[in-house]
């Protein structure tokens, strides 16, 4: 992993490293996740078919 230096106006320090905090969950979740899902269907598949069922 690389390290990138950013300037950042003060008044969006704190947007800026709640992203980066919820950015790290995720990748941690899908390093967790790797491979338990077995399908045929591509991750668009899957996200149309969730938002289906969610809101009808």
């Amino acid at each position: 992993m690389e390290t990138v230096n950013v300037k950042v106006p003060k008044e969006f320090e704190k947007k800026v490293r709640a992203y980066l905090r919820e950015l790290e969950k995720r990748q941690e979740i899908l390093k967790q996740t790797a491979g338990i899902m077995k399908t045929e269907k591509s991750a668009k598949e899957l996200k149309v078919e969730l938002y289906e069922e969610i809101y009808g």
